[in-house]
C-alpha cells in the first residue's frame, strides 16, 4: 500500500476548509493516479472525517461532470497515414467544422469518438502512449491506424475508471 504524503493529506484539507471544490478533486484524481490507495483512509480518520469524505465525492462529481467529453481520432486525405487525437466537450462535429477552415486542403474526418469520463487525462495518456511508441509526428498527430489510436484511448480511460471505483471514490459510468 502506498501512503499518502502529510503535506498532501495537508493540501487536500487546507481545499476542504476553504471550499476549493476543484482543487480538491484535482489533488484527489493526482494522488489516485499515483496509486496512492489509502487516500479514504486518511480522509476517513480525519476528525472532520464525514463531512471531509462528503466534501470529497461532491468535489469529485463536479469535477468530473466538468471535464466528461469526447476524446476523438480525425483523419485527413491530406496527411495519409496520420491521425488526429484530440478532445471536446462540444459534438466532434461541432470540432471537425473548426478543424475545416479555410487552411485545410482536404476536409478532416471523423474515424471514432469516444465519451470518457475525463477528456483531459485520457487524451494527455494517449498522446503519452503513441508518442512513447514513437508515432508522434508533431502536435497531435500520430503516424498509427484509427484502430491502434482507438485502443490505446479506451485502454487509458478504463485503467483510469478501474483507479477510480477500486477505491470507491465514484462511479463514473453514470457520468457517459
Amino acid at each position: 500500500m502506498r501512503y499518502v504524503h502529510n503535506l498532501s493529506v495537508r493540501a487536500l484539507k487546507d481545499a476542504f476548509e476553504k471550499g476549493q471544490g476543484v482543487r480538491h478533486a484535482q489533488l484527489c484524481c493526482r494522488l489516485a493516479r499515483q496509486g496512492k490507495i489509502d487516500l479514504l483512509s486518511a480522509i476517513g480518520h480525519d476528525v472532520l472525517g464525514d463531512d471531509w469524505l462528503d466534501f470529497t465525492y461532491e468535489s469529485l462529481g463536479a469535477y468530473f461532470q466538468r471535464s466528461a467529453g469526447t476524446v476523438y481520432i480525425v483523419s485527413t486525405p491530406a496527411y495519409p497515414g496520420l491521425v488526429k487525437v484530440g478532445k471536446t466537450q462540444r459534438s466532434v462535429q461541432e470540432r471537425l467544422q473548426s478543424l475545416n477552415n479555410e487552411s485545410v486542403v482536404l476536409p478532416f474526418v471523423a474515424n471514432e469518438a469516444i465519451r470518457v469520463h475525463d477528456r483531459h487525462w485520457v487524451e494527455v495518456c494517449a498522446h503519452r502512449v503513441l508518442k512513447a511508441q514513437g508515432l508522434h509526428q508533431q502536435k497531435e498527430f500520430f503516424s498509427t491506424s484509427s484502430e491502434h489510436a482507438s485502443a490505446v484511448i479506451r485502454q487509458a480511460a478504463d485503467t483510469d475508471k478501474r483507479i477510480f471505483q477500486s477505491m470507491g471514490l465514484y462511479t463514473l459510468d453514470s457520468l457517459l
